[in-house]
């Protein structure tokens, strides 16, 4: 049985919290969850929006459309967001296939999300994370925008820091999940000396242990507003630059160079050899199941 560990971490976030919580409990599927939210000492109305929503669940006043759910909630002063999410991630433990992820507080788990990580996680048991397609709405939560194409991310590129936003596309932290083998082996834990870059720091970690699987749908969505951290993509680019020392930057020149090269000449068996490659599951409509494709980084699928 598939069991989900999420979290949302807050701070005066009663405007937008609901709406989060509804996109997570309304998960519908076959598997187990438990959702907490960890607080960092909210001074506005979020814990009276939390406990209303313990109290609804406890009485039945909500529809539960998976097998089972847990909703805890906690308040602990944190220096921000990472700190705030090692604190929930340490507080529960659970096993190495358990699925996590974070999703904060205005951004949503896209309609299915949790069902469709299961049924992959079921067909490909040797998956160790997951993300979908890039996908942002407004800050009323209206218009969703989803980014061209399903590129796949290749470990290499992963790992040696490559996806941020100028090299390669960012890995969107909305839609990615993890098992908990994974989170183990990097530590158990996220930087959280950071402030805005934490998740890129995350991937680069995971990236050393596992290949990223890209899900050819949305399982998450990144909500622009005006309180998000991130407003400033400068201010994260410079986080980025931080999480890089003078060795990774010099392995990420080696590597992007050699990568243009290889898409310059569209050879994609040199590319694979090169590690430029990265698997990608679609549904498959006619056989009724997920196919897997290994696709080169960059250039169109190349059929063998």
């Amino acid at each position: 049985m598939t069991r989900f560990f999420i979290v949302t971490p807050i701070l005066n976030a009663e405007r937008l919290i609901d709406e989060t919580v509804v996109s997570v409990l309304s998960q519908a599927g076959s598997f187990d969850l438990h959702y907490h939210v960890q607080d960092g000492g909210s001074t506005d109305a979020t814990i009276d929006r939390l406990k209303i929503w313990s109290e609804r669940l406890k009485n039945k006043g909500f529809p539960i459309l998976c097998n089972e759910v847990n909703f805890t909630y906690a308040t602990r002063p944190d220096s921000g967001l990472y700190q705030g999410l090692n604190h929930a991630f340490q507080r529960f433990d659970g096993t190495d296939d358990e699925w996590m992820t974070w999703i904060n507080a205005g951004d949503r788990l896209e309609m299915g999300a949790l069902a469709t990580v299961a049924s992959v996680a079921e067909r490909y048991t040797d998956i160790l994370w997951l993300g979908g397609l890039l996908a942002q709405c407004t800050p009323f939560a209206g218009l969703t925008t989803i980014g061209a194409g399903a590129s796949v991310r290749s470990r290499q590129t992963v790992a040696a820091g490559l996806h941020d936003g100028t090299h390669f596309g960012f890995i969107q932290q909305e839609g990615t999940f993890w098992r908990r083998a994974l989170w183990r082996a990097v530590g158990s834990h996220l930087n959280d000396e950071l402030s805005l870059a934490g998740d890129f720091d995350l991937w680069r970690r995971f990236a050393a242990h596992a290949a990223l699987l890209r899900v050819r749908g949305v399982l998450g969505v990144f909500r622009h507003h005006p309180n998000r951290l991130v407003s400033d993509p400068a201010r994260y680019l410079a986080e980025v630059q931080t999480v890089l020392d003078s060795r990774h930057s010099s392995e990420r020149l080696e590597i992007w160079d050699n990568f243009q090269r290889l898409k310059k000449n569209r050879d994609s068996v040199a590319m694979e050899k090169a590690g430029f490659y990265g698997d990608r599951v679609v549904w498959d409509r006619s056989a009724g199941q997920w196919r897997r494709e290994r696709l080169p980084v960059g250039l169109p699928a190349v059929r063998k």
